[in-house]
Parts: structure tokens; sequence; C-alpha cells
């Protein structure tokens, strides 16, 4: 009669992409980043108009409490580019977008290659999480099972380098 073992393999787990946002936070004040860096998370499973999601954007940057643009709501990217370059300016510390998408939003259906072509002429830090690379726009995998750690340690790169 023969012996069977039943081996519990651990599986890493993939990043509930919803909790980004407060994970990142927790991360950057535990290492101390958040006195340095200020990071803007935008999930683009909300934009409806994935071409020009300018003024999707700016709501999320206004529920992220930054300011109300001075001269009304950004309708096209150049007027959301000026106001993240204003956002930028204004900033006592290094502000950094970091576009995800929402698993649990209803259809997934990724990055517009018109948005991505106008986020590669914005300045400053940007990264994308999703499975299709942009450079020159950094970019990390969603399904990376260390993505919490790989994130930090690339903002942790960017404080350095800044």
């Amino acid at each position: 009669m023969g012996r069977f073992f039943n081996y519990s393999i651990a599986t890493p787990q993939t990043l509930n992409l919803a909790q980004l946002p407060q994970l990142l936070q927790t991360q950057l004040t535990e290492t101390n980043l958040h006195q340095n860096l200020q990071i803007f998370c935008i999930d683009t499973s909300k934009f409806i108009d994935t071409d020009n999601p300018a003024l999707e954007i700016y709501e999320q940057f206004l529920n992220q409490n930054c300011p109300q643009r001075p001269n009304g709501e950004p309708e096209t990217l150049p007027q959301l580019k000026s106001y993240w370059n204003k956002l930028r300016r204004d900033s006592d510390k290094h502000p950094i977008l970091i576009f995800y998408q929402d698993p649990t939003s209803p259809a997934a259906q990724g990055l517009s290659p018109t948005f991505l072509d106008a986020l590669t002429r914005f300045d400053g830090t940007i990264c994308l999480i999703t499975d299709t690379p942009h450079p020159p726009l950094q970019t990390f995998s969603p399904h990376d099972p260390d993505l919490l750690q790989t994130v930090v340690n690339w903002l942790k790169r960017v404080h350095l380098e800044s």
C-alpha cells in the first residue's frame, strides 16, 4: 500500500488592482517616501472616451484633492497636459502618475493607442500597469506576483534620481 502525500504549494497571489492606490499609499508612508513623492493613481477602467479621457482623468485628480483648474475643466489631452504641468510646478513633492485598470470594473477595455501616444508627450514621471508595453512609458505587468514591491522599488529609484 502506497502513501499519498498532499503537498501544498504556495502560489503567489496576484495583487487586486482595485486596492492598488491604498496599498501604494501605505507603502509610501511605511518607507517615508510620502514625504518626497506624491502619487496619483488613475483608474482607466472608468474611461468612457478612451481616446480622449482628459475630463475623466481631471475628475480623478479632483477626487485626490488636487486644486481645480483655474480656466475650467480640461476638454482635451493638451489642456490636461497643461494642468498636469501646473500641478508638477506647484508641488513641493515629486508627483507621479500611475495608470491602472480596476479588474472589478464591468468590461476591461485596455488603453487606447491614441491616448497612449498622447501620454508619451506628457512630462514628468508616469507609469502604466498593463500587459501592453508602450515605450518610452514605464510599464509593469498587472500579473507580476510582486507587483506592489516592484512598483515601490521603482518609486525608490525615482526618488533617488530626482
